[in-house]
């Protein structure tokens, strides 16, 4: 039993035998010329299907909203995917590129340097013919973790290919860039994979270049700093060695020549 003179105006549910009703309702009081009440007048209207669309509609909505909200998480993660290398996690050599010339630029614009430095492996295919590929892609993983709790915030680091990563420290050069990598190679050189046959450790040679001493563009640099690792190959291995401005060792023949 509903007194609707006795609601606002609105909607109003009604309960019955099979259901809800659903009215909506528009009440307007009538006065006499002196303004007294002499009675109501009540309109209502039944807007059952109506209500029960909307709320069909906007359960849709939300559905599709959810849905929406998946597709972007997948998109976003295909996209990580597609940049990062299966192995490692680290980034690929193709987010390395695209991101490289974009930090480059701005340090040019502030005026700040750059490092870049290249992280090769010593001797590793001596690791996978001893021990097989699976305890050589062990490895790769311990030395990109290692590597990459050296990292600071900003600082990109890819493998670059095979045993190889390539850092690029903004705001980093000089001699600081040289302790940093020098203290990559020991985080790098303190890592030690179980094998059934012992514990396999490696060491790493680095050679770095720095913006805008040894060049300003990223293949200018990538060229230097792979000058440099070759020198460190040449000199014994498990060391650092900077760019052309940094080191009185000769000029090295072609990389291909160096030793591993």
């Amino acid at each position: 039993d509903v007194r609707l003179t006795d609601r606002a105006p609105g909607r109003v549910q009604l309960a019955l035998r099979d259901g809800v009703a659903e009215l909506d309702c528009r009440i307007t009081q009538l006065h006499d010329r002196s303004g007294r009440p002499i009675g109501t007048v009540v309109v209502t209207r039944d807007v059952t299907d109506q209500v029960h669309q909307a709320i069909a509609l906007e359960e849709a909505n939300a559905r599709l909203r959810r849905q929406l909200a998946t597709i972007e998480e997948l998109r976003a993660e295909l996209a990580e995917q597609a940049v990062r290398d299966d192995l490692t996690g680290l980034h690929n050599r193709r987010y390395l590129l695209a991101r490289w010339s974009a930090e480059l630029e701005r340090c040019r614009q502030d005026g700040c340097e750059l490092a870049v430095l290249i992280i090769d492996a010593d001797r590793f295919k001596a690791v996978n013919d001893l021990h097989g590929h699976l305890v050589g892609d062990q490895v790769l993983i311990a030395l990109a973790t290692a590597l990459a709790e050296r990292l600071q915030p900003g600082e990109l680091l890819a493998r670059y290919g095979g045993e190889e990563f390539v850092a690029v420290l903004p705001g980093v050069g000089g001699a600081r860039a040289r302790r940093r990598a020098e203290q990559m190679r020991r985080q790098c050189a303190s890592v030690s994979v179980a094998t059934p046959s012992g514990s396999v450790r490696v060491t790493v040679s680095i050679g770095v270049a720095t913006f805008p001493s040894n060049g300003a563009t990223p293949a200018a640099l990538l060229h230097a700093a792979d000058q440099a690792l070759y020198r460190a190959k040449a000199a014994g291995r498990d060391r650092v060695v900077g760019g052309p401005a940094g080191t009185a060792l000769p000029a090295a023949p072609p990389r291909t020549a160096a030793p591993r």
